[in-house]
């Protein structure tokens, strides 16, 4: 009996000692682990901080991304409101100008061009002959000339000239008879003379005759 008590008590012990060395292993295999895991945060409290920071950072970039997304979404819309308002006005129908009657312009009159009219010739009367006549006489007398009433010009006298008032005027007549005194007087110097009347070819002429 005492042995089988003794090998009881053996068997006994043994297992006991089996089942705390299996617990130790298990303790010994289960806490480094643990202390692992306990101690990575603090053994490595940058890699912490990094995560932390990194976190951080990430979702402040993700807000600025979504940030900018929505202002582009945001100017991309107005962009294309403009756009459509654009195309809307752009599309919308515009009214012709208005086109105003053209106004007829009435060229004006040309100018009337008045046909030169010839003038018409006074009419000298018997008077008027005798006005020239006389003048003349008194300029040659005044020269020193003697006035000869018998003298006609059929005679053959001398004479300067013979001006008519059909083509001349009165006065451009007495002018011319003048003009001829002159000449006797530069030409002759003292003389008789005469003016007298002489018809030729319808044209009533006065010459201022001399010897």
């Amino acid at each position: 009996m005492k042995k089988i008590s003794v090998i009881i008590t053996i068997s006994l012990c043994f297992i006991l000692f089996l089942t705390a060395c299996g617990s130790t292993a298990v303790e010994t295999t289960s806490t480094p682990t643990a202390e692992i895991t306990s101690a990575l945060p603090s053994e490595n409290p940058t890699v912490s901080d990094n995560e932390e920071n990194s976190s951080t950072d990430g979702n402040v970039v993700s807000d600025d991304v979504t940030e900018t997304t929505q202002t582009t979404s945001t100017a991309s819309t107005q962009t294309q409101g403009n756009s459509n308002n654009t195309q809307s006005t752009n599309s919308s129908p515009t009214n012709p100008p208005a086109t105003s009657t053209p106004t007829t312009v009435t060229p004006p009159d040309p100018p009337t061009i008045s046909t030169p009219t010839t003038p018409t010739k006074p009419t000298y009367t018997e008077a008027d002959y005798k006005e020239i006549e006389n003048v003349v006489r008194a300029y040659g007398e005044a020269k020193g000339f003697k006035w000869d009433d018998l003298f006609t010009f059929e005679q053959g006298h001398q004479y300067y000239g013979r001006p008519n008032i059909v083509d001349l005027s009165k006065e451009s007549v007495i002018s011319d008879l003048k003009y001829h005194c002159d000449k006797i007087e530069r030409d002759v110097g003292f003389c008789n003379f005469k003016v007298v009347r002489h018809i030729y070819q319808s044209k009533l002429e006065f010459i201022v005759v001399y010897d």
